[in-house]
């Protein structure tokens, strides 16, 4: 049982979001469902926030000289196996987003009649069902008992203001070699055209030479015409890099026939067609968090989280830090869990 002491506050570091986010722009191809209306943006953010998780609970065990190792750490390309190790178990790091920016969490703090970390204690651990029962998924081959670690991260959200970290992702599969267009040839030296202010600005883009082998380049904007020096087999993402854009950047694949314009806004807006969706538009995004704090709050055998939590449906409005859940999940309170601190005996 953890009391408000036990909880373990961490100040962000900068090299834990951009590794997150480097990760991220390779990485969020590997479950976008374009299809199920998937928000790529969303998804790029979860992924950043689950390495800052991940980055924070590592210094603490640096911190602490509590041995570990990361040996099934995840490649880019695959879904995830395990975090971290420490001893005989995997640690599986589950972080809860509490967004400063949301209605939600700004009510919810504005009127607590006790501390924040109080509150804390009174928030869910959750795990979507479907992880917590994978079947025959071939992620758990390390046969090696589990143990959750719940962060909560607390920061502001600037998705949709003025940049700082500005991405645009593709979501064509021609570009992303997915489904049907995953045995389509390469789509060469990609042609970049921009007729915005010239200016110190650069852009890095995300993609691969060949499957599984990534690829990110840099590109300096000091012409309105450039060519990238790799010939690209798939293209994921785009950062742009320094003062904001002035103008329209378009990037061609003139093998493939393919072209994507990205206009100097920050918008994404999904229409339905008859077999998906498909984004009316879809310019920039800021992904940039401000007042970034990681909590650690506590953690849990896996066997003991399955006889003390219980099952919380998609759509329950009774999860302390969010105002719905959007899946199934197996929860208990962060209360029950055990503190940071005991993680060294197990």
């Amino acid at each position: 049982m953890i009391k408000k002491e036990d909880i373990i506050v961490i100040k962000l570091k900068q090299e834990w979001f951009k590794k997150g986010l480097d990760y991220a722009l390779m990485s969020w191809t590997s479950t976008f469902n374009r299809m199920g209306k998937s928000n790529p943006y969303s998804r790029i953010q979860k992924i950043i926030l689950g390495i800052i998780a991940e980055e924070a609970f590592e210094q603490y065990l640096i911190d602490n000289n509590i041995s570990y190792e990361k040996n099934g750490r995840t490649k880019w390309y695959e879904e995830d196996r395990y975090d971290i190790g420490i001893k005989k178990f995997v640690i599986d790091v589950k972080a809860n987003f509490l967004d400063l920016n949301s209605a939600f969490i700004q009510s919810k703090i504005s009127n607590l009649f006790e501390d924040k970390y109080t509150w804390f204690t009174k928030c869910h651990a959750l795990v979507p069902l479907d992880q917590l029962n994978p079947g025959n998924n071939k992620k758990r081959v390390h046969m090696r008992n589990k143990i959750y670690i719940f962060p909560f991260i607390e920061g502001i959200s600037a998705i949709s203001s003025k940049s700082k970290c500005l991405v645009h992702s593709f979501w064509d599969y021609k570009w992303l070699k997915r489904s049907e267009h995953k045995n389509l040839s390469n789509l060469g030296n990609l042609n970049i055209n921009y007729n915005g202010s010239l200016n110190d600005s650069y852009i890095i883009i995300y993609g691969t030479l060949e499957q599984k082998k990534a690829c990110i380049e840099r590109l300096y904007l000091n012409k309105k015409t450039l060519q990238t020096k790799n010939d690209f087999f798939q293209v994921f993402s785009i950062l742009w890099c320094g003062k904001p854009p002035s103008g329209l950047l378009t990037i061609q694949s003139k093998s493939l026939k393919l072209e994507e314009s990205v206009k100097p806004l920050l918008s994404f807006i999904l229409k339905p067609t008859k077999d998906g969706y498909w984004p009316i538009e879809n310019n920039w995004q800021n992904l940039w968090l401000d007042n970034c704090t990681i909590y650690l709050l506590g953690w849990i055998y896996e066997e003991d989280f399955r006889v003390i939590g219980k099952k919380y449906p998609r759509f329950t409005h009774t999860i302390e830090q969010y105002a719905e859940t959007k899946v199934d999940n197996w929860g208990c309170f962060i209360s029950e869990l055990e503190p940071i601190g005991k993680i060294k005996s197990v």
